[in-house]
């Protein structure tokens, strides 16, 4: 793949999940660098997103802000609040406005702001986003546990 392309989409990680020794499905080792490296995208996909149910679910982060401060934290060096405001105007929503992760529309649309914000504009080649609607589909439905088949 060609090294134009940006970190998160060469490694298949378009969510640009750290390798914190967790067995995602698809993960075939790390960039030398700390990011994870899939398979294929979806499974890149389908790991951002588990990571954010668990959060969702586990943690009680709600809205956009509490999920944007754990998924990528200002300790890290991120831009957090941007990163959240970015987040919250691409699904029309408070910053603090509670949202429900479990509904898959909502996971395919905050995978899709996030996977805009760590890589950028999507070439002219891609219509519209990086990767098809379906295979943020495929790896929502996945991560919420509501098909089991491998991606």
């Amino acid at each position: 793949m060609s090294k134009a392309l940006p970190r998160g989409i060469r490694n298949n990680n378009p969510m640009n999940l750290k390798d914190f020794g967790i067995d995602w499905n698809g993960l075939v080792g790390n960039d030398g660098k700390g990011m994870c490296v899939f398979d294929k995208p979806e499974n890149g996909l389908r790991a951002g997103m588990k990571d954010l149910v668990n959060d969702y679910k586990k943690k009680g982060f709600d809205t956009v802000e509490k999920l944007m401060a754990e998924f990528a934290p200002p300790s890290d060096k991120n831009p957090t609040s941007a990163y959240a405001a970015f987040v919250a105007r691409r699904l029309g929503v408070a910053i603090d406005g509670r949202i429900n992760l479990t509904e898959p529309d909502m996971l395919v649309s905050f995978a899709k702001a996030i996977v805009a914000f760590e890589n950028g504009r999507a070439p002219s080649t891609h219509p519209a986003d990086w990767y098809p609607t379906q295979a943020y589909g495929r790896a929502a439905q996945s991560a919420l546990g509501l098909i089991t088949k491998p991606l």
